[in-house]
């Protein structure tokens, strides 16, 4: 069984007695403390995407932590891959998706988003999204959320962990620690140590990749600049 085969498993069972399942049969515990907002319908039940090769070929291993999907979006980890690699093959890609696989580049060594969607595991840091809009949920879902985070992330052990957007993080800051002794300012901003339970590894605090109007400038220089060297830093410093 591979890694990816073993992360499916352990997460669908984990997803099923959670009540994370998409649609009519989502049965979270917070359920009743996550009301639909007024006038809005909520898509509940977001699983995660794992790339089949995941932690394979020598590649580092990538989670990428977005926001809530928007626009609807829920679906099982054989849906959501399904969907994740098909939009992979496109010849053009949404800001959010462009970003992402710029920043996956860098720490992967390869530029194709076809070849990329298979070594990440992305998932959504909320699991509920509006019906049909995507504007970003209240921030107390991300923090409710939180421990489906950190369950997904002690199961996933990543090398690396991307946090799209200052929510996706909101539910698992707690774990989140300064890194001494990086000189470079832009660096020690934005990266981070999750520490959990004895599994440590980076997380870096990435402005979104589709932030618009005034934060444009601020999102391409820090996917031009810093991340590159972001990535620089990780792959010079490994986590013993």
């Amino acid at each position: 069984m591979t890694l990816s085969e073993e992360i499916t498993k352990t997460l669908k069972a984990y997803y099923s007695a959670e009540g994370l399942i998409p649609g009519s049969a989502f049965a979270c515990k917070y359920i009743n403390n996550c009301p639909e907002p007024p006038g809005e319908s909520l898509a509940r039940g977001m699983q995660c995407h794992i790339g089949s090769k995941y932690g394979e070929d020598g590649k580092m291993k990538i989670l990428v932590a977005s926001l809530d999907c928007g626009g609807g979006g829920k679906g099982t980890i054989e849906e959501r891959r399904e969907r994740v690699v098909s939009d992979a093959k496109k010849d053009t890609h949404n800001l959010h998706m462009t970003g992402t696989f710029k920043a996956l580049s860098y720490f992967l060594g390869e530029k194709e988003p076809s070849k990329l969607v298979h070594y990440m595991i992305m998932t959504n840091t909320c699991k509920c999204c509006r019906e049909s809009s995507t504007r970003q949920m209240d921030y107390k879902f991300f923090q409710r959320c939180g421990e489906y985070t950190i369950a997904e992330i002690e199961t996933i052990k990543p090398d690396v962990i991307l946090f799209q957007g200052k929510s996706s993080s909101l539910g698992c800051s707690s774990l989140l620690y300064p890194i001494a002794g990086i000189e470079d300012v832009e660096i020690s901003h934005s990266l981070r140590l999750f520490k959990h339970n004895g599994f440590n590894c980076y997380a870096v605090l990435c402005i979104h990749p589709s932030a618009r109007f005034k934060y444009t400038k601020a999102r391409i220089e820090f996917y031009n600049e810093t991340l590159p060297k972001i990535a620089d830093h990780i792959k010079s410093h490994p986590l013993k």
